[in-house]
């Protein structure tokens, strides 16, 4: 049912019923659901060849690729994690020898979570399955000229 021009609340449109509102809806969906196979299909392929989820996998990149020791806190938020989440992830990883956490030099009362020799070497193995499988699953997929124009909209929606 759509509302009639100059009606309802000031500033809202009336619910689109038009081939717009179709074709957001197939593009959404076909989103949801790429996605939701392409995160499927990474989740299965580290945890059969390397036993870590794409979690886990993401955590040790951050701590890979990180100029310096992070915290608790500064994991949480480039993960977008909720911290007890993250607590159990880096239970997991640690009783599994990947990494552990020691005390900040700068502030005694902040843990800082390290990789250990083992878990830059897990890493390092996962990081080269991992880079196979998004070219195969994804960048395949995608013609040249439509990297930019993917990278712009999550970019942007990364920056919401």
């Amino acid at each position: 049912m759509s509302v009639p021009a100059g009606s309802g609340s000031p500033g809202r449109k009336a619910p689109s019923t038009s081939a717009g509102a179709a074709t957001k809806a197939r593009v959404f969906r076909s989103y949801f659901e790429g996605s939701q196979m392409l995160k499927d299909a990474l989740e299965r392929s580290l945890r059969s060849v390397h036993d870590i989820s794409l979690a886990d996998y993401n955590i040790m990149l951050l701590l890979r690729e990180s100029p310096q020791r992070l915290c608790m806190r500064d994991l949480a938020e480039r993960l977008v994690f909720i911290p007890s989440r993250l607590t159990y992830a880096i239970r997991s990883l640690s009783t599994r020898g990947f990494v552990e956490q020691v005390q900040s030099v700068q502030d005694k009362r902040m843990q800082e979570v390290v990789l250990t020799d083992l878990g830059r070497d897990v890493f390092d193995r996962a990081r080269a399955t991992h880079r196979k499988d998004v070219d195969r699953l994804f960048f395949s997929h995608i013609r040249p000229r439509e990297l930019e124009v993917i990278e712009r909209v999550f970019g942007r929606i990364a920056s919401v």
